[in-house]
């Protein structure tokens, strides 16, 4: 009786370990044309690897609008912190930003999640969420 036991408790131990490399396999990594196709022409709101919720406008013509999401004007407009450049390199998003002062924003990693969210992760390892895209120049 104790060896059914161990040997069923054992199978329940891999069973579980299968189940959690499933739903961390279940993660879709975007390719270059797919994430272009997410993003270009696009504003993206997200959570960053820091907690905080943003918003991003990516042109077509690879500009980009960047900053918290609560940066508002007296009127409650969004009013972008940064202006900068985006690229897809080697299926990874890659911005620089020139104003208010140049720096490079790195190039994080897509995934599309089975419950079709999308998340990134940074060179670092640190990971981030789009929780909205919203086609076009929405603020």
């Amino acid at each position: 009786m104790q060896g059914t036991k161990i040997i069923r408790n054992a199978l329940l131990i891999v069973m579980g370990g299968l189940a959690i490399q499933a739903c961390v396999s279940s993660n879709y990594a975007l390719k270059g044309e797919e994430l272009s196709s997410v993003i270009a022409g696009n504003t993206v709101y997200g959570v960053n690897s820091g907690g905080t919720e943003f918003i991003q406008i990516f042109s077509y013509d690879g500009t980009l609008l960047s900053g918290p999401a609560n940066k508002r004007d007296s009127a409650g407009k969004w009013v972008p912190y940064e202006t900068g450049q985006w690229k897809i390199v080697d299926g990874r998003l890659c911005n620089t930003y020139s104003k208010p002062a140049p720096r490079d924003g790195g190039c994080d990693r897509f995934f599309n999640r089975a419950d079709g969210q999308y998340v990134y992760t940074t060179l670092s390892g640190r990971q981030g969420q789009i929780r909205k895209v919203v086609s076009g120049r929405a603020e």
